[in-house]
């Protein structure tokens, strides 16, 4: 990971974004720095409160003490089992190994 980098944890209610905790160590950034245009659209549209956290996570951190971060920074009475974590990620598959992986190396037809 290189120093600097940021992560948003979107704290949603209801199948809805209440708020975005912005980990980022507490660095000033302008907001096109850290949303694109698409998340900065969907935060004026459905008003998105904004957090932005002194904490950072680093990418050796383990789940629980991720969870841990987000608990100390949501302050909210939940517990660590109420938290569920997921992520968005862009791949690219190449269709040989797609192949490979859905007929599991052709033992599969």
């Amino acid at each position: 990971m290189a120093e600097g980098d940021i992560y948003k944890v979107n704290y949603i209610i209801n199948g809805i974004i209440d708020t975005i905790y912005v980990f980022n160590g507490g660095k000033d950034k302008a907001n096109n720095e850290i949303f694109n245009t698409n998340e900065i659209e969907n935060i004026n549209n459905n008003k998105i409160k904004i957090v932005y956290s002194k904490q950072q996570i680093h990418l050796d951190d383990s789940i629980g003490m991720i969870k841990i971060k987000i608990l100390n920074q949501v302050k909210k009475t939940i517990s660590l089992d109420e938290i569920y974590l997921y992520c968005q990620k862009i791949e690219t598959f190449n269709s040989v190994s797609l192949y490979q992986i859905l007929t599991q190396n052709k033992k599969l037809h």
